[in-house]
């Protein structure tokens, strides 16, 4: 599965966003990542204390996994993001 994110938007719920998702199977067709209730899931749904939260625009989401060595590990492997933000 592949995963892409996205910079602040607001769901249908007019509720700001500010790390959108979509996953794809085949790097080809995108759907959307959404909530049990249909709005857009947020990948950082709480930011750090540092983010102007009146005005947060988040953009430019990076997220890479950082893998254990030596493989197989028997702790998962860990995905923080990096982002720009208003603070």
């Amino acid at each position: 599965m592949w995963y892409a994110f996205a910079t602040n938007t607001l769901n249908s719920a007019g509720i700001d966003v500010n790390v959108q998702i979509a996953q794809s199977k085949d790097f080809n067709t995108w759907t959307v990542v959404n909530n049990a209730d249909g709005t857009l899931r947020d990948a950082l749904p709480l930011p750090p204390h540092w983010v102007n939260m009146s005005m947060p625009n988040t953009w430019a989401p990076d997220v890479n996994e950082l893998v254990r060595v030596p493989q197989p590990s028997p702790v998962p492997p860990s995905f923080p993001p990096i982002f720009s933000a208003s603070y």
